[in-house]
């Protein structure tokens, strides 16, 4: 962190050459202007290093969704997860059918997949 507060410091002077600096201190250009715009927007607290997982997740289903794929699989347990997909449209809105491979991870994190044996 005391090399970010450093290259900073640097980058504000008057005469300061930010390619010459960046150099320095062994990061990209784009990486500085970076550094330079969170230092200018949150103070030192901004040059902290950031979170990068998600705020969100756009792809969540909804509890109902999730019941009603395990009720069809308890129901049919030999229907994979296109069948069950296919199944599902006929009763549910078309904004809450999930894809194929959702009906999947449901089914994994559920623990309601037979594997084959080799």
């Amino acid at each position: 962190m005391k090399a970010r507060h450093e290259f900073v410091l640097n980058a504000l002077a008057p005469d300061a050459n930010l390619s010459a600096l960046c150099r320095e201190a062994g990061i990209s250009r784009k990486t500085g202007y970076k550094w330079l715009k969170r230092f200018r927007e949150a103070g030192f607290d901004g040059l902290e290093s950031m979170s990068t997982r998600p705020r969100a997740c756009s792809v969540q289903v909804s509890g109902e969704v999730v019941l009603k794929v395990l009720e069809l699989r308890r129901a049919h347990p030999r229907w994979g997860p296109r069948k069950l997909r296919v199944v599902m449209a006929r009763s549910l809105d078309a904004d809450e059918i999930p894809s194929e491979r959702t009906v999947a991870r449901i089914l994994e994190c559920a623990g309601a997949v037979r594997t084959h044996r080799t």
